[in-house]
């Protein structure tokens, strides 16, 4: 037999604010990860002391915590399901703060936990796997079975969101380059300023790329680590152009090394 230890409680017990602290400095010296359930039976005490016991427990055990009620007269405890209802809505505002901060993986997770509608889940999955620029996989979380449980808006929003895919996956440059201009905003709000100036560098250079092609017709992609022989002759066949872009390389714009 394990011994029952026996606390006295030292702080006014009808005073809430007391005893939820009371409660959680006691519970704070165990470690939930020794315990796979940990059994609170909240009667007997005054309503701030059971109101703090309740509280601390499922906080500190989440899951692992059942709470017993013996009903007058009865004999054997009913498990209460308050503690079950507590962490669920735990779970969903951590789920809320992960969107606010973008990150849809951890809040992927955390719908999974709390049993949401499979389309919601697919659709944090999806938006993840786009941060990452990974298409393929966001087009996958997309098309899983889980998102036919999407309904009315839901649906018309899976709609065009593959839409935008269909325009990233056949690599349209203006889709690119929004993609990430929102990517670029996202590292920002997170903090990740390493990332952000990484981005921003890409981004100036793709909107400087996106104007040569769209304004002047020009490819800017290489060929064997040289420019594309369309971009030189498209120059070539501009002498105004050619004459201004040499007067500020003193390579010349032929040099693509």
């Amino acid at each position: 037999e394990k011994p029952v230890l026996v606390r006295t409680i030292d702080e006014n017990p009808s005073y809430y604010d007391a005893m939820y602290e009371w409660f959680g400095t006691q519970l704070a010296r165990v470690e939930p990860a020794r315990f796979d359930c940990c059994y609170v039976s909240p009667v007997g005490g005054t309503p701030a002391a059971n109101f703090g016991l309740l509280l601390r427990a499922i906080e500190r055990f989440e899951r692992r915590c059942q709470v017993l009620y013996v009903p007058e007269g009865g004999r054997q405890p009913v498990v209460l399901d308050i503690a079950d209802h507590l962490v669920q809505r735990v779970v969903r505002a951590r789920a809320r703060d992960a969107i606010e901060r973008y990150e849809f993986a951890r809040a992927a997770d955390l719908l999974q936990e709390t049993g949401a509608d499979p389309a919601l889940i697919a659709l944090a999955e999806h938006t993840a796997h786009r941060l990452h620029f990974d298409f393929e996989q966001a087009r996958a979380a997309l098309d899983a079975p889980a998102t036919k449980s999407a309904r009315n808006e839901g649906r018309e929003l899976m709609r065009r969101l593959n839409e935008g895919l269909d325009a990233l996956l056949d690599g349209e440059p203006c889709a690119l380059v929004a993609e990430l201009y929102y990517n670029l905003l996202v590292t920002y709000e997170q903090g990740r300023y390493v990332d952000f100036l990484a981005r921003l560098f890409r981004l100036h250079e793709a909107l400087l790329r996106l104007l040569v092609e769209k304004t002047l017709g020009l490819p800017t992609d290489e060929e064997k680590g040289r420019a594309h022989p369309a971009y030189t002759a498209g120059i070539e066949q501009a002498p105004a152009l050619k004459a201004f872009l040499d007067q500020r390389s003193e390579r010349g714009v032929f040099d693509a090394t």
